[in-house]
């Protein structure tokens, strides 16, 4: 039997074996993911050295090896040149599933960790997407409370609801109702009669402070605090809803902040393959949201030399 080996980081390269050993029915599938450590944090070499140690009864004897995760990508072209024998399978992009729309999208987000690293990954992509606009968000954090199965559509509507157009919580995807548009240009007056407006209704404790970079890290924490209290003492999905309800409105009544209406969200870790519907839900119906897993299974079946329906199981 054909032999496939992934490799990956933490719940994200458990993903990509799952995927595959469920599409590909005359294929072991053997899992090599190493959970240790801040992944983010390594440079190539170290990559390279935990890559080597963890592969070491695999390189050069299995089929094929899967890289199953996009920071891998930064070691790829040294990993073939060590080992020539070796087939190895990397993540990448489809342009073609990106671009099959019939309006060239204006706004792509990209949802990666530290995509600054990955230079490859984001030259091609604003080579080949030269006339839309690429927004990478902040994603820190993420990967990790994916792992602890603690990340919610809550911590992500806030988290998002910063730079983006979002969907208030409980609003159906296919309803298409929006939360906001990006909001119009408002005259000085009309801006301070809001604001006395809103001081006057409001709550204090719901008011924002003026840092951003503190309001980010409390409102997150707040709602982390939130999500755990749910799972600790059974706080009803209701109040969880309503306090990020509260939260996001507050967060988009500042007018001073332009919100980016994205086209296509791009999935670029592969740990956030777990959030796709939560990602779909904020961001709405009208975003489509994209991931590449159907390019890893042609790679990986190219890779195999399988042939016909690309090695999938019968449905």
């Amino acid at each position: 039997m054909l032999k496939v080996v992934v490799y990956g980081y933490g719940w994200g390269g458990e993903l990509v074996a799952n995927y595959l050993e469920a599409e590909l029915g005359i294929v072991e599938v053997v899992r090599v993911v190493d959970w240790l450590g801040d992944h983010n944090q390594m440079d190539t070499a170290e990559m390279m050295q935990r890559l080597e140690k963890d592969l070491c009864k695999y390189l050069n004897v299995v089929d094929v090896i899967v890289l199953g995760d996009y920071r891998l990508l930064q070691i790829a072209g040294a990993l073939c040149r060590k080992y020539p024998g070796q087939k190895f399978v990397t993540m990448g992009v489809s342009y073609a599933k990106i671009l099959r729309t019939r309006n060239y999208p204006a706004n792509v987000v990209l949802l990666a960790d530290d995509l600054e690293k990955n230079e490859d990954v984001r030259d091609n992509l604003r080579r080949e997407l030269e006339h839309s606009t690429l927004v990478i968000p902040d994603c820190s954090g993420w990967e990790e409370l994916i792992n602890q199965d603690m990340m919610t559509p809550e911590i992500l509507r806030t988290e998002l609801a910063w730079d983006f157009v979002v969907q208030l919580p409980g609003a159906g995807r296919r309803r298409g109702r929006r939360m906001f548009e990006a909001p119009r240009k408002v005259t000085m007056k009309e801006q301070m009669e809001s604001e006395k407006a809103q001081n006057t209704k409001l709550p204090q404790e719901t008011l924002l402070p003026e840092d951003s970079t503190t309001d980010r890290q409390r409102i997150a924490q707040a709602i982390q605090r939130l999500n755990l209290a749910q799972k600790e003492v059974a706080v009803t999905e209701k109040e969880t809803t309503d306090e990020s309800r509260k939260l996001v409105v507050e967060l988009q009544r500042r007018r001073e902040v332009s919100y980016i209406k994205p086209d296509v969200v791009l999935i670029l870790n592969t740990s956030f393959w777990e959030i796709e519907g939560m990602l779909e839900e904020v961001f709405g119906w009208e975003v489509r949201v994209v991931d590449f897993r159907e390019k890893l299974l042609r790679d990986t079946c190219a890779a195999l030399k399988l042939r016909g329906v690309d090695g999938r199981r019968p449905k």
